[in-house]
């Protein structure tokens, strides 16, 4: 999760590291918008391509787990729908 004092780290800086040392999925989530992003390693370049952004209701699959996915709502469930 991002607050706004480290956002331009959770983009940034971790975005970097985790795709330095290959991590396979990253997610960021930004609570004050309801929103999340989802980046996959990519196995040619071994960079992050953006494979999903989401701020409304539905599922969100995880790419490196089939079959698991997180339902929109339960991650944001404060948020106006």
């Amino acid at each position: 999760m991002t607050s706004p004092s480290t956002a331009a780290r959770g983009w940034k800086d971790k975005f970097d590291l985790y795709e330095e040392n290959e991590v396979g999925e990253y997610w960021i989530v930004t609570p004050q918008e309801s929103s999340l992003a989802a980046f996959v390693r990519d196995a040619a370049t071994g960079r992050f391509c953006l494979v999903g952004e989401y701020a409304d209701p539905g599922p969100i699959a995880c790419r490196t787990l089939p079959g698991l996915a997180l339902d929109w709502a339960d991650a944001f469930p404060d948020a106006p729908v």
